[in-house]
């Protein structure tokens, strides 16, 4: 909040300096104070320093240069405060300040889910898991992808330390990853249809591809694995058919 009012703050003091560096603001238009030291100057005996001005031409003028500086701002604004916020998310999400949000996001979370599956059974708790699931799996990637030494070292151990929790949790309730195959039959207990293809060599609602893996708590399925299934071979049409098409 601090970096976004400075930076609003910083857009309103330059549109404003340039609205009041407009010709007809470099008038001899003055301040009360201003006015007061003109007529001590004259008194003096130094002279008439400014021609006097029509007090409402002055206004008038001035009142404009505040719409044109709050137009000009109003049409930066937006783009500023787009600016402003892709930074702040960029810098949040990127290096060790990333890091250690997502784990100490995981770790809330496992608090809570740990409090909520104590108290909670039967559908309750397979919700709880479901919702647990993919933090677990991203922390999974980041324990694959990530190099152990170097300056990545100390994140690293941390962020394992959760992982290894959260597996050990699962272990604990009996929850484990199942996978699925090409050329089983679909079976709506364990797998989720994610698209259907035509083939010629796997035969109708049988599994050609598997996107994702299952995860069961024990013999119960609590999120299914991501499959894409055969329709069985293209459709072809007759020779009779195909021949009087062509007649035509």
């Amino acid at each position: 909040m601090a970096a976004r009012a400075r930076g609003l703050y910083l857009l309103l003091l330059v549109t404003c300096t340039q609205a009041y560096q407009l010709p007809f603001l470099r008038s001899t238009h003055a301040s009360p104070c201003s006015r007061a030291r003109l007529a001590v100057c004259e008194a003096e005996g130094e002279g008439p320093i400014a021609e006097k001005e029509d007090p409402k031409a002055a206004a008038k003028a001035e009142k404009k240069a505040l719409r044109d500086a709050i137009a000009i701002l109003e049409k930066n604004l937006p783009a500023a405060r787009g600016e402003l916020n892709a930074a702040v998310d960029l810098k949040k999400d990127a290096g060790e300040s990333g890091f250690m949000l997502l784990a100490a996001n995981m770790e809330r979370y496992r608090q809570q889910a740990a409090k909520e599956v104590g108290m909670q059974k039967g559908y309750g708790k397979t919700n709880t898991l479901r919702s647990l699931l993919p933090f677990f799996e991203e922390f999974e990637q980041l324990q694959k992808s990530s190099d152990s030494a170097g300056e990545g070292s100390v994140i690293h151990s941390y962020y394992s330390g959760i992982y290894k929790q959260i597996q050990k949790l699962l272990d604990g309730w009996g929850v484990t990853p199942f996978e699925a195959a090409a050329g089983e039959r679909f079976d709506f207990n364990l797998h989720q249809s994610v698209a259907r293809v035509a083939s010629d060599t796997v035969p109708k609602d049988m599994i050609i591809e598997a996107r994702e893996r299952g995860w069961r708590m024990g013999d119960t399925s609590i999120r299914q694995a991501k499959v894409v299934l055969s329709t069985g071979p293209a459709s072809v049409k007759a020779p009779e058919e195909a021949t009087g098409e062509a007649s035509k």
